[in-house]
C-alpha cells in the first residue's frame, strides 16, 4: 500500500484530524490502529519538513518481538523510500533532511530517556508500564511535541486510569473538567471495512463477554482472574505521615527483573496500612537498594528468603541489620493475608506508587486448561511488587495485636491473640529493629 492510496475509516479519520497533543486509541483488534499510527507519524514528519523544522521522533512498542513483527513492518511498508534510510544496527531512521526516527521497545523504560522529541508513536501502549507514559511526556516537553498511543484496551490499568478517565475529548467531543490535551478515539473491529462480520460473531460465541468486549469492541473491562480485590478505593492521595507511625518493608531481589522494596506504614489508631513509597528498578546495584533502605525509616525489611547471600551482604557489609529473611510460606498463604487486608479496607497505596498499583491491576491467575483445571498459582510475570508485599506481611506485625484485642473486646468467645504486646516488644532487637 502506498501512502497516497490510504483511505481512512471514520475512527482513523478522527485520529488524523485531532489537534490534541496527546491522542489515544481504544480500538478492537485488526481495527486499523497500527496503520493509522504509522500514517500519523509520517504526517507529523512531513508537516515539520514543510515548515523547515529538523528534529527527532520515536516509534516504540511493548517488546522487541512486537516491534519487529508488526509495528516496524507497517511503518516500513508506508515510509516513502526517498525520506530516509533505516540503520538496522542502530535501530534508527536517518532522515534525508536531517533528524532521526528512533525505533525502540519499552521493555526497559529507562532506555527511552535522553531523547528530545518532536513526536512519538506508541503502539500497543496498553501493554506497557505506566512509567513509559511518564518518561515520554518528559521527552516531548521541551518542544511541546505530540504523542499518539494506539492500543487495544487490555485491562483497567494506567491506560484506563491516567488516559481514558482523564481525557478532555472523546471522539471529537469535549468532556468537561478533564485534561484538554488528551483525546480518546474509540472504535470496534468492524469499523474497519476489511474486518469480516462473520469473524466478529465467531469470536463472540467462543470467548467470555468481558474478553470479547475488550478485544473486539474496544471497551475497557476488568482482567479475568485477578488475584486481589483491588479497586480505585485502594488508591489514595499522599498525605503527611505521623512521625510516630512505624515503617516496615518487603523486598524482592532482581537482576534483569526489577528489584523492589516497599515502604509501608501502619496507622495504629485506624489499623490501616499504607504503601507510601516504592523502589522499583531493573538492573539495580545492591548499593543503590541499600542507599534507598538507609534513606527510609524502615524498622524492618523482610526479603525473599531464597536470597540469603544478598540479605547477608545488606546486613554485614552495608550495616542494614533490619533486613532479614521473610517467613517461608506458600504463595497462597501470603495471598490470603493480603486479600483479607484489602477486603477489610485496611491496605491502601499512595497514588505515586504506580508500579505497585499496576501490578495489583495485572496480577492474575492462569486461565483454565481444556480440562477445566484451574491452578491456584498466579501467572509468574510482572509480580515483583506483589512478592515484596507478601514478604512484608509474612511475619506478625504489631497492628495484629491491636486488631485482635479489639475483636476480644467485641465478645468473640474462645478467641485468643496469637501474640501479645509483651511478646512483640521482646521480639524487637534494638539494633536490628526486629
Amino acid at each position: 500500500m502506498q501512502l497516497n492510496d490510504f483511505v481512512a475509516h471514520p475512527g482513523q479519520k478522527l485520529v488524523l484530524e485531532s489537534p490534541r497533543r496527546f491522542i489515544a486509541t481504544i480500538s478492537g483488534v485488526q481495527g486499523g490502529k497500527t496503520t493509522v499510527g504509522a500514517i500519523w507519524l509520517l504526517a507529523e514528519l512531513y508537516k515539520d519538513y514543510e515548515a523547515g523544522i529538523q528534529g527527532d521522533y520515536l516509534i516504540v512498542a511493548p517488546t522487541n518481538k512486537l516491534l519487529q513483527q508488526s509495528t516496524l513492518v507497517k511503518f516500513k511498508e508506508l515510509m516513502p523510500t526517498d525520506w530516509g534510510v533505516y540503520k538496522e544496527q542502530k535501530q534508527v531512521y536517518e532522515l534525508k533532511w536531517g533528524g532521526k526516527i528512533f525505533v525502540r521497545s519499552a521493555e526497559d523504560p529507562n532506555l527511552l530517556e535522553g531523547m528530545t522529541l518532536r513526536a512519538a508513536w506508541v503502539d500497543e501502549a496498553g501493554q506497557m508500564k505506566a512509567s513509559v507514559w511518564t518518561v515520554l511526556q518528559a521527552r516531548v516537553a521541551v518542544q511541546k511535541g505530540r504523542i499518539l498511543m494506539t492500543s487495544t484496551p487490555y485491562a483497567q490499568n494506567w491506560y484506563y486510569r491516567d488516559i481514558f478517565k482523564q481525557a478532555g475529548w472523546l471522539n471529537g467531543q469535549p468532556v468537561p473538567d478533564k485534561n484538554q490535551d488528551i483525546e480518546i478515539v474509540s472504535w470496534g473491529s468492524t469499523v474497519n471495512p476489511a474486518f469480516p462480520q462473520s469473524e466478529m460473531e465467531k469470536a463472540k460465541a467462543g470467548m467470555t463477554a468481558a474478553l470479547y468486549e475488550r478485544r473486539y469492541c474496544g471497551v475497557f473491562t476488568q482482567l479475568e482472574g485477578l488475584v486481589y480485590p483491588f479497586t480505585d478505593d485502594c488508591i489514595v492521595d499522599p498525605f503527611g505521615i505521623n512521625p510516630q507511625w512505624k515503617h516496615f518493608g518487603g523486598m524482592d531481589f532482581g537482576q534483569s527483573d526489577p528489584t523492589v522494596i516497599l515502604d509501608i506504614v501502619e496507622d495504629p489508631i485506624e489499623h490501616v496500612y499504607y504503601i507510601i513509597d516504592e523502589y522499583y528498578k531493573a538492573g539495580s546495584l545492591l548499593k543503590n537498594a541499600a542507599d534507598w533502605i538507609g534513606g527510609h525509616s524502615l524498622a524492618r525489611v523482610l526479603a525473599d528468603p531464597q536470597s540469603a547471600q544478598l540479605i547477608n551482604e545488606l546486613r554485614n557489609y552495608y550495616g542494614l541489620g533490619q533486613v532479614t529473611g521473610a517467613e517461608k510460606a506458600t504463595i497462597q498463604v501470603g495471598i490470603e493475608r493480603i486479600t483479607m487486608l484489602l477486603k477489610e479496607g485496611r491496605l491502601k497505596v499512595f497514588r505515586h506508587c504506580k508500579n505497585t498499583i499496576e501490578e495489583f491491576e495485572m496480577y492474575h491467575h492462569k486461565m483454565p486448561d481444556p480440562d477445566k483445571i484451574v491452578s491456584d498459582e498466579p501467572v509468574d510475570k510482572d509480580n515483583h511488587a506483589m512478592d515484596a508485599l507478601r514478604y512484608a506481611f509474612s511475619k506478625p506485625m504489631e497492628g495484629m495485636y491491636y486488631q485482635r484485642q479489639e475483636q476480644i473486646k467485641k465478645g468473640r468467645k474462645g478467641f485468643r491473640p496469637l501474640i501479645t504486646r509483651k511478646s512483640w516488644e521482646q521480639a524487637l532487637n534494638p539494633t536490628t529493629g526486629y
